[in-house]
């Protein structure tokens, strides 16, 4: 403010300013709270020097969220179970995989949840542990029951094995965001499936040319990844109501997860109580 009016509306002293509008809520005074009206006032003082954007979010076509949710048959759900339980799980070729802590396990859940379970070593030569199809086969039963066969379809993955798999069942309707010319090829709609890390589609990206159609292969536990995620789509340019989908896998981490979006809950929690 001060390099607006030059001290003129709350002058030049800090120590001033916070005693005309706070008060100190500890006894060595770090920390403060504003008076009561104190920012009533506050904004009064401001008003003619400040421009108050409009919410554009508030033009944007409709956003709806979905789950289309699928179930592990119960000799698979037993064995999830048991990873969940034992925090390891003994693989075909007799390899334990293990989870150390709270966090690998939570991983090592999602994994299972969606046909695979890495083991260990580096991250970018790992061996990847086929163990069911139930995923990809919700995926082909979601994308056949669409109303709109034609329509293009933002894919967000997880895990590299999960984007290897979506590779190898859309083969070539489907596309990396980070392949050359990927952006400009899907804002003109010439690419049906586009696949994307969540934390790869950044808040100046501007995909919405390209399609209305988000979906989530897995959900993700960041409400902020979600949403920026969403954004890509549901933004200025947008024409037509944007559907966002989450492919759960019932009674596994994943409800865990969608929970935390809807209801911004605590992970932690979230997942301990999946544990109990």
């Amino acid at each position: 403010m001060l390099c607006l009016d030059g001290g003129e509306r709350f002058g030049r002293s800090k120590e001033r300013f916070l005693q005309s509008y706070f008060y100190p809520t500890d006894y060595n005074q770090y920390k403060w709270a504003i008076r009561i009206g104190g920012d009533t006032e506050l904004l009064r003082r401001i008003e003619d020097i400040v421009y108050n954007a409009a919410l554009y979010s508030m033009d944007l076509p409709e956003l709806v969220e979905k789950e289309y949710r699928f179930n592990m048959p119960s000799d698979m759900l037993d064995k999830y179970n048991l990873l969940k339980r034992d925090s390891v799980y003994t693989v075909y070729d007799g390899t334990d995989i293990i989870a150390d802590n709270a966090a690998v396990l939570s991983s090592k859940l999602e994994q299972f949840a969606s046909g695979f379970l890495y083991g260990a070593g580096d991250p970018s030569d790992r061996k990847v542990y086929h163990l069911h199809n139930y995923r990809t086969f919700a995926l082909e039963e979601y994308l056949a029951l669409r109303e709109n066969q034609d329509e293009n379809i933002l894919i967000f993955y997880k895990f590299i094995a999960e984007r290897d798999t979506l590779i190898k069942l859309l083969g070539d309707d489907a596309v990396l965001l980070e392949e050359e010319g990927a952006e400009a090829q899907w804002n003109a709609g010439n690419i049906k499936y586009l696949l994307c890390h969540p934390k790869s589609a950044s808040h100046g990206l501007n995909l919405a040319e390209g399609g209305a159609r988000v979906l989530y292969y897995s959900p993700v536990w960041s409400n902020d990844d979600f949403t920026q995620a969403n954004a890509r789509l549901h933004r200025r340019g947008q024409l037509y109501k944007v559907i966002v989908t989450s492919l759960v896998c019932v009674d596994t981490v994943n409800e865990l997860t969608v929970a935390r979006i809807e209801d911004k809950r605590e992970a932690e929690a979230l997942f301990k109580q999946h544990l109990s």
